[in-house]
């Protein structure tokens, strides 16, 4: 037996997005999510929340 292993972390789509929603609100605070999370539904679009927040530079580090 390896001393050594390997892992690997899967994550649902779900998780993923509510990682990111939780990252994003520390770093521009609750009121500026909420304006941007309002300007997404407002702009109908298909793409996920975080992929229409990289396409505007609004990612957390």
């Amino acid at each position: 037996m390896d001393k050594f292993r390997s892992v690997i972390y899967l994550q649902a789509p779900e998780q993923r997005e509510k990682l990111f929603i939780n990252k994003q609100q520390k770093k521009i605070g609750f009121e500026a999510q909420q304006e941007l999370r309002f300007k997404y539904k407002e702009s109908k679009t298909k793409l996920p929340y975080e992929q229409w927040c990289l396409e505007r530079d609004n990612l957390p580090d």
